[in-house]
């Protein structure tokens, strides 16, 4: 893996013809795949530091909104990370179709209240993968434009599990609007509670990790809540990089289970909404 990467190290001097030539930028090489130059953490300014257990593999500093969009088509550790969000947003987005083409297609009643919280659970979906593909991207730009993407990534988590419980609630307690409406409130407080802190700039500090991350019906929804919890013991742990170092730098590290686990978090939520959906609406269930 090593020769793939070309990892930047210290060279010692050599009499070989073209020594003297100054060293060729990724964009000079012959074939940019293999010869793209990537870093060791050591290499990295502080403001990139963010996990000392993933120890090469990082991108330049860009400084640049095309370099670092440029960096898309080379294989670093932040591939799978922007890859596996930007997919995920296009599937919840394509989904969001196919699930409202469906349920007009099964069920001839179809309330607005419906609509809207599907249409909450899918915004959030496509938001939250779209924010944390895009920080991914320009995490390497440069420290004001890192910070800013990072807010809207962990923004992008509020809202994800703002519009997964809202159409919980809404399934959850279909019969009783008061307790809808209640609930509603108390969780749409918390979530710009939450906002409010993530978007305070000394939140981004690696000190309030956990913190970040302890923010963040009924088969499906236990399945969900239990991947969640998975999710937050593997970003804070830093699990399986710490023990491995240096296997898991391109492909397999932490951030990038997280980042599967919580795409089938977001699919069983979904089988769980509509099983919720189906059952509010089939002809045997009455609040009567």
């Amino acid at each position: 893996m090593a020769s793939e990467l070309n990892l930047r190290t210290e060279r010692e001097p050599t009499n070989q013809p073209g020594a003297d030539e100054p060293p060729r930028t990724p964009r000079q090489g012959r074939s940019q795949s293999s010869h793209y130059l990537l870093l060791r953490w050591n290499d990295l300014p502080s403001w990139r530091q963010d996990n000392e257990y993933l120890l090469s593999g990082y991108r330049p500093s860009s400084g640049s909104f095309r370099k670092s969009l440029n960096s898309l088509q080379h294989i670093h550790n932040e591939t799978v990370n922007i890859y596996s969000h930007l997919l995920g947003a296009a599937l919840f987005a394509t989904l969001s179709i196919c699930v409202y083409v469906e349920i007009h297609n099964y069920y001839v009643v179809i309330q607005v209240g419906d609509v809207l919280v599907f249409a909450a659970f899918f915004l959030g979906m496509v938001l939250c993968f779209s924010f944390s593909g895009f920080f991914h991207i320009l995490s390497n730009h440069c420290e004001e434009v890192a910070a800013f993407w990072n807010r809207l990534d962990y923004l992008g988590i509020v809202v994800l599990m703002w519009g997964s419980i809202v159409p919980s609630v809404y399934y959850g307690f279909y019969c009783d609007p008061n307790l809808q409406r209640l609930y509603w409130a108390v969780v749409s407080v918390l979530a710009v509670a939450c906002a409010a802190a993530i978007l305070a700039p000394r939140f981004q500090h690696p000190t309030f990790r956990p913190y970040r991350t302890s923010m963040m019906g009924l088969n499906y929804m236990l399945t969900m809540a239990l991947l969640n919890l998975l999710v937050a013991a593997i970003y804070t742990t830093r699990i399986p990089e710490r023990w491995y170092q240096l296997r898991y730098d391109i492909y397999g590290s932490s951030h990038q289970v997280f980042h599967f686990i919580v795409i089938f978090a977001g699919l069983t939520h979904m089988f769980g909404l509509l099983s919720a959906f189906g059952f509010i609406h089939s002809q045997a269930q009455s609040c009567t």
